[in-house]
């Protein structure tokens, strides 16, 4: 299975992730804002990123940024999770655009079973290879 890195800003949350993860199989790591999901992503190079888009100290469109320019973890999927159904992409002209950064799936706060396991799947398929 996956090392997994949840990085969400709502404890009860990232207990769910936790829980739902580890049920099926995989390795969690937790962190609890941007600023520490850029550097445990660093550190322990995770199979895969479930990232908040809207979080303290660094939001995830900053960590997607950092983590593209970086060789060392440019090639790591990238999920995005969202409490708003609909993900304003553009939302800030000025600051990085998530479509050019690369993320490989988004998903809402509210998921259909399956949806997150799915994406790490795949996700995570594509770089074992």
């Amino acid at each position: 299975m996956a090392t997994v890195l949840v990085a969400d800003d709502e404890q009860d949350m990232r207990a769910l992730l936790s829980k739902l993860l580890s049920k099926a199989g995989h390795d969690v790591i937790q962190a609890v804002d941007g600023k520490e999901a850029l550097e445990l992503a660093i550190t322990l190079e995770p199979d895969v990123i479930l990232l908040d888009v809207s979080m303290p100290a660094m939001g995830g469109l900053e960590v997607l940024k950092k983590l593209r320019e970086s060789p060392q973890t440019r090639a790591i999927p990238v999920i995005f999770l969202s409490a708003h159904p609909i993900f304003e992409w553009d939302a800030d002209a000025r600051g990085p655009n998530a479509r050019n950064l690369g993320p490989t799936f988004y998903i809402s706060k509210v998921w259909k079973r399956g949806a997150i396991e799915r994406a790490i799947r795949n996700s995570v398929g594509g770089r074992r290879q």
